[in-house]
């Protein structure tokens, strides 16, 4: 077990020993059809997440939604000990870290045999080329985010704003400029995530005029715009679209164990379905035998995933309490929102009181527990390097 300290040694180490020759990405086909992908959440999907999802047996990985104005700042820097390219912010931060393409690696995100798709946060056609060009060898797709209500990403024209009448055009320009400057031009396929519109007969006019920007795949949340987690998705009103679609519709919305794939692909008409709270909660939920594993141990997984690669101290305890919000009356969940650093975490999740984990919140119970982002301090994506 490595301490906070030691952690960010091993990569101040290797974040030291840079290159300034960027490896380049090999350009993979992908398939959208019949496919269980990892959604994007923000502050959750760095890569040690994106890594377990994919090793536990998700197809395809988004990353979180990543803003064009501060990833156009970023310095691409190549991290030799850990094999990754390290977007490195103006303050020395680390926004963005994707692995380095091994075709040998054991990792299916490194080897390419789970491709990884950047999300961009965005509300401009010439800015959001920029940062596709400039991140280039850092994704295998690149996805628009069309979807997310929440105020960041609204107050900027970005998210679900891009759905409202009077911003439509503009964002059937972004779609435009990526499908010509990156699908077209690099190979690299351009996808959507938006929201149900307030009628169906205007998600299926939405839904038309975005396939005929060239996408190679819309993703469709369940949900209306004004919709939060704690309302159930209306899964059965994305069927209508499925049914007249020339691309490949991802659904996404309610899946919380391995059964509910199969009953979202089937009121959804949808061969593909994206997850997010259900892997937050237990990134099993991947498995192709369909079985979740005990929670406490895929937690462990991931806390080695996150120290191997200095996550963010504080960023790892809101992910990690996230993931036992369905525990949030238990001791483990006390001891997890009293930790202050990495050693705190690990003796918590290896701490051993034989306290019974079995039984779960519901998603409407937890819905019903205050919120508490705001005692994370959530700017610093992972420690601060020496390299600037």
């Amino acid at each position: 077990m490595l301490s906070e300290q030691q952690a960010s040694s091993v990569a101040t180490e290797a974040t030291t020993t840079t290159n300034s020759n960027i490896p380049k990405r090999p350009v993979i086909p992908i398939d959208y059809t019949n496919k269980v992908i990892l959604a994007p959440m923000v502050r959750v999907n760095g890569l040690p997440f994106r890594r377990l999802a994919a090793r536990f047996g998700a197809d395809i990985v988004y990353s979180e939604e990543l803003v064009d104005k501060k990833l156009i700042k970023c310095k691409p820097v190549y991290n030799e000990k850990l094999k990754t390219i390290d977007y490195i912010g103006h303050d020395g931060n680390i926004v963005y870290q994707v692995e380095v393409v091994d075709k040998e690696s054991d990792s299916p995100t490194a080897s390419q045999k789970v491709p990884t798709v950047l999300q961009l946060g965005t509300s401009s056609p010439e800015l959001a080329l920029q940062v596709a060009e400039l991140m280039i060898d850092g994704y295998d797709a690149i996805d628009v985010n069309m979807g997310c209500p929440k105020k960041f990403s609204v107050k900027g024209g970005m998210g679900s704003a891009l759905l409202r009448p009077e911003n439509q055009e503009n964002a059937f320009a972004i779609l435009r400029a990526l499908v010509k400057g990156i699908q077209e031009k690099h190979g690299k396929p351009v996808t959507c995530k938006i929201r149900l519109l307030d009628t169906t007969e205007n998600t299926i006019e939405l839904y038309e005029k975005l396939q005929a920007t060239g996408v190679t795949a819309i993703c469709v949340h369940a949900r209306y715009i004004p919709q939060r987690p704690r309302e159930k998705a209306h899964s059965h009103l994305v069927d209508p679209v499925s049914k007249i679609t020339k691309v490949p519709i991802i659904a996404n919305g309610d899946v919380f164990k391995p059964e509910d794939i199969d009953r979202i692909k089937d009121l959804t008409g949808c061969s593909s379905v994206m997850i997010a709270r259900g892997a937050m909660w237990n990134l099993s939920i991947f498995r192709k035998e369909k079985v979740l594993l005990d929670k406490l141990v895929v937690a462990k997984e991931l806390l080695d995933e996150l120290i191997k690669y200095n996550y963010h101290s504080g960023l790892s305890k809101y992910i990690l309490k996230r993931m036992f919000e369905t525990h949030a009356k238990t001791k483990l969940y006390e001891r997890l929102a009293k930790c202050k650093g990495f050693d705190d975490l690990h003796k918590a999740l290896h701490f051993n009181d034989n306290e019974d984990l079995s039984k779960e919140l519901t998603p409407e119970q937890i819905a019903s527990i205050p919120a508490e982002d705001d005692e994370v301090d959530l700017a610093p994506r992972q420690k601060k390097t020496k390299h600037e």
